[in-house]
């Protein structure tokens, strides 16, 4: 029978080439793979029909084709990728595994979710999609505003609960201070080194969770590991890809407030009411104290949510790639430009250019393998107001915003009113710049033993500015001065990490040995100033123009370590999984005595899928495992020098000189604070894989706790930092479950869910009521306790809020009175994300639950009881307390601080759990339609692949929170809702 000769071309959904894709004849050793252009031929020995071919590549779906004719050419053959897979390759802590083959526990983020779910803070891919992992967005402007990731719950009492990230084998700064921006205005907010990061160059991010994951990186590993891996080049033609979008944001909430006759009536009856207790008189309805009774217009109203917030802003975001390559060198060069404004009142700009670039080499005969990457990115953000008029949402009504010059309206008759609108006035600029270098060789002396070097390096600067003009304060002051504040801070980061490795076969199984070491050193250089008196505003960008500095300081710290650390990786026939990790660590942030620090791990794994009573009974069993971790990881997260006495020089002179104070207590005690973990997990996987179950359960320990200790203050001090005698507990359960609902040729849905219940508690801390935490922690709680006075509700005789006497002593204070409220912590959070895709067509949606019974509400935000200056909402309006012996749900009117109405509400009932609200939310995150266009018919037009879509961000929250938005609940400009139009096209 006469041969046959079959051609073809495998691609992906967007048309790149699938190079290395498997192509075998079912029943047949015949086969073949695809080339670097995705291209194959594949050669038969017989003219048979029908057929069924199987094209394979790791990471997507395999596809079956069923050839019933004698056609030779077969066209393009597109692979989707899994979602989901067990043979995904997860990149793991100086190395790569399986996920088959983990014993750890290692959440995973392909970087196409990442791209589509944010353009401007990466982690905020990680809501809802990795179990484990709980990130809160801290403001709705660009960038996230110090968007905060914590793993597994809070290990540590110091401020900084982020986890450890790394770059390209590049750990980003590891000062405990931000090092991107600060200031006392928040106006663009604070966004974290991880704002610099361009969404679409990231390949992938893994978080790595218990010891057996993170206990390789030591000091560093205690609070989780956040490992971000960058795109990369592959062989073949050169391609070039090029993204645009462009964004329309706009507010995605607004409260309901009286208008101008509603809020003017009830601050008659206010009024009123203060005049029959003798509070005010007649004579005080005056422009300058009542001007809303008074001068402003009685019928017109002003929306101030609309002119604060109620901007529609747009967006471009246009992001360009080229790479390629052949079997020996690849390489990818990326650039983007992302602009967005903010819905603020004002010109806030927010721009970021990125640019990237990686080679990779390899020798012919696969020894020696080089990689070389570099990233550069330059961020500025303009403010003018950008949340800092937040509070002004409760202006009344008709007050101004503009005078008839258009400028910010000044109540001319009180020198104590503040322009709602000054903030057009002030001027603020915060210009950031990152750059990332690194560098890996390895060379493999023979077949089982390479030698290899990870080189990295980390710099990032950042210089802020905040202007105050004599016109930001009001303009009849006897007081006002202009002012500016200038910030600026720079770090680096240096690390080199030598390496062995050796693998062999062993006992009937493979095994593989890791040994390196780790030599980091970062340094901080930092300078604040606040300067007063300008001889006039043009002068205040030049800090040496001030005629009086009111604080200026310029310390620069640095840090050092040194570390070794082992493993071994032994898999046993594919059945019993062993990985042991040790890493000896020496930080600079400790004395002598206890600089160096132990950590290790041990994991176990059993594939029992793969035993054969299992294969051959439980035929739907397609995939099981059950691992079990422990082990130690420690952390150094304080700030440099602490174990010694620092000095700074002193205001006042000695001897005619300038003299110098110490600036702390030193603590030569300090060493390592150590968290033991526990982690045992459970991998299911049913009908072929379709559904992949995976659950956790993890029991982490934490001691030696790093943190202020208060001090008397006859010391001098007011604290010592100190390792208290304190534990803290974080256990909790976690789920991620994959499903493959629907898989036909035409039509697939895939959905992930994810859902994590986690607990925190304080176990221990000796003499806590004795110490400066009494009033803090609770033994038992978690350290996220709300503390707080016990709201009684209204006295229907006096309408005058009340709180719980907790001591019966007659006097109401917080030392004596508060009472643990609740906590900060989630009782849980989900997240559930479905693809559907039909033909060209792909339509994604994301889903993110959150249950938190208390969150700060809006009589937090807003501490002001109703009959004040500032406007209410109509529930409020509609349920006040108006003569003895109605029950009501809010407290009595009042127009002024001097009545006991005020005077309950300010100092007790906003401080108490009235002055809190539900923080549960369900929320569409992500909605995306795409439409990829056949490549046959772009094809004509040189275009390898075309997709456009339209993209719905956080479009429905579903909450009975009272304020703005759950998530970012306090002073902060709540997330916007947006949509994106956007092109993908490939040549």
């Amino acid at each position: 029978m006469s041969a046959r000769l079959l051609k073809g071309k495998v691609v992906d959904a967007h048309g790149n080439p699938l190079i290395g894709a498997t192509i075998r004849v079912n029943n047949s050793k015949e086969g073949t793979v695809a080339d670097s252009e995705g291209c194959f031929n594949l050669q038969l020995n017989h003219n048979k029909v029908p057929i069924v071919l199987t094209i394979n590549y790791l990471g997507y779906q395999k596809q079956e084709l069923k050839i019933v004719d004698a056609k030779s050419n077969l066209g393009i053959i597109q692979l989707h990728e899994d979602g989901y897979s067990l043979n995904d390759v997860v990149v793991v802590g100086y190395g790569q595994q399986s996920r088959k083959k983990l014993t750890g526990a290692v959440s995973k983020v392909k970087g196409d979710v990442v791209s589509e779910a944010t353009q401007d803070a990466p982690i905020m891919a990680l809501q809802g999609t990795a179990s484990g992992v709980y990130v809160a967005q801290a403001s709705g402007v660009p960038g996230g505003g110090s968007t905060s990731m914590v793993i597994r719950g809070a290990s540590t009492l110091s401020s900084n609960k982020e986890p450890l990230y790394i770059v390209d084998g590049v750990p980003l700064n590891s000062n405990p201070e931000n090092p991107i921006a600060y200031t006392s205005t928040g106006l663009l907010g604070l966004p974290d080194e991880l704002s610099l990061i361009n969404p679409n160059d990231i390949e992938s991010i893994e978080v790595l969770k218990d010891a057996d994951a993170t206990a390789i990186y030591g000091t560093r590993g205690s609070k989780g590991v956040v490992l971000i891996t960058t795109k990369k080049g592959r062989e073949g033609r050169v391609k070039v890809n090029l993204k645009m979008s462009t964004t329309a944001q706009f507010m995605s909430k607004r409260l309901d407030f009286l208008n101008t006759e509603e809020f003017t009536a009830l601050r008659r009856q206010a009024f009123e009411a203060d005049k029959a207790k003798g509070y005010v008189t007649d004579a005080d309805l005056t422009p300058a104290k009542f001007p809303d009774l008074t001068l402003w217009d009685q019928h017109t109203t002003y929306d101030w949510q609309d002119i604060l917030f109620g901007n529609t802003v747009w967006g471009t975001d246009i992001q360009l790639n080229v790479s390629g390559g052949n079997k020996n060198t690849s390489f990818m060069i990326s650039g983007g430009y992302y602009n967005s404004g903010t819905v603020t009142v004002g010109d806030d700009k927010y721009t970021r250019w990125t640019g990237r670039s990686n080679v990779q080499h390899q020798s012919d005969d696969h020894r020696l393998h080089l990689d070389a990457g570099i990233s550069l990115t330059k961020l500025t953000m303009d403010a003018d107001a950008s949340g800092a008029g937040y509070s002004a949402v409760v202006s009344q009504p008709n007050l101004p915003p503009y005078d008839e010059n258009g400028d910010p309206y000044w109540l001319l008759e009180n020198t104590n009113h503040t322009a709602p609108l000054r903030i057009l006035n002030y001027e603020g600029t915060n210009d950031a710049t990152s750059l990332n270098a690194s560098f890996n060789g390895s060379y493999r002396i023979w077949d089982q033993l390479a030698a290899k070097v990870q080189m990295g390096y980390n710099y990032s600067s950042s210089n802020q500015q905040n202007l105050y003009p004599r016109n930001y304060y009001h303009p009849l002051s006897n007081t006002a001065y202009n002012q500016a504040l200038y910030y600026s801070m720079t770090t680096s980061t240096l690390i080199i990490e030598p390496q062995i490795t050796y693998n062999c076969q062993l006992l009937g199984g493979k095994a593989d040995f890791l040994l390196g070491a780790t030599y980091q050193n970062g340094d901080t250089h930092t300078m604040y100033m606040r300067g007063q008196n300008y001889p006039g505003d043009i002068f205040l960008k030049d800090a040496t123009a001030a005629s009086q500095i009111i604080y200026h300081q310029n310390p620069t710290t640095q840090t050092k370590s040194a570390s070794f650390f082992g493993r071994i990786t032994y898999d046993w026939q594919d059945r019993y999984l062993l990985n042991a990790t040790f890493r000896r660590d020496g930080s600079s942030r400790f004395g002598k005595n206890h600089r160096y620090g132990n950590f290790y791990s041990i994991g176990l794994g059993w594939l029992f899928s793969n035993e054969k009573f299992i294969k051959n009974n439980l035929k739907w069993l397609s995939y099981g495992k059950l691992r079990v971790s422990t082990g130690r990881t420690g952390n150094d997260g304080i700030t440099d020098y602490q174990y010694m006495t620092k000095y700074t020089t002193s205001n006042y002179p000695y001897e005619g000189g300038v003299g110098i104070v110490p600036n702390n207590l030193a603590n030569d005690d300090l060493h390592w604070e150590t968290t033991d973990k526990f982690d045992i997990g459970l991998e299911l996987g049913f009908f072929n894989d379709r559904i992949l179950l995976t659950a956790n359960y993890y029991h982490n320990t934490s001691k030696d706790l790093l943190t202020r200790l208060y001090m008397p203050n006859q010391t001098g001090f007011s604290y010592m930092m100190s390792n208290l005698d304190a534990e803290i507990v974080n256990k909790g359960v976690e789920l991620e479950l994959n499903t493959q609902n629907i898989k036909t040729k035409d039509f697939r849905w895939t959905t992930q869910f994810t859902l994590t219940i986690p607990n925190n508690k304080l176990t221990k801390f000796a003499d806590l009521e004795n110490s400066g935490y009494y009033n803090t922690y609770e033994i038992g709680k978690s350290v996220n306790i709300i503390r707080g006075y016990k709201y009684l509700g209204v006295d229907n005789q006096t309408g005058v809020p009340m709180v719980q006497d907790q001591n019966g002593d007659g006097k109401i204070n917080s030392t004596n009175d508060y009472v643990t409220l609740g906590s900060k912590d989630p009782k849980y959070y989900a997240g559930l994300q479905n693809t559907i895709k039909w033909k060209n067509l792909t339509f994604d949606f994301n889903l993110y639950y959150r249950n938190k019974p208390m969150e700060y509400g809006y009589l937090w935000i807003f501490y002001y009881p109703l009959g004040m200056s500032e406007n209410v909402t109509r529930e409020m309006a509609s349920n006040y307390w108006t003569t003895p012996g109605v029950d009501a749900k809010y407290p009595g009117l009042t127009t002024t601080s001097a009545s006991d109405i005020y005077d309950a509400y300010y100092r007790y009932m906003s401080y108490s759990d009235a002055a809190f609200s539900t923080g549960s939310y369900l929320r569409l995150q992500n909605v995306r339609l795409a439409y990829d266009f056949d490549q046959k018919l772009v094809g004509r037009l040189g275009i390898s692949a075309l997709q456009i879509y339209v993209q719905g961000k956080n479009l429905v929250t579903i909450t009975n929170y009272d304020a703005y938005d759950p998530e970012t609940s306090t002073n902060a400009v709540p997330p916007t809702q947006s949509v994106v139009f956007g092109l993908n096209v490939t040549f």
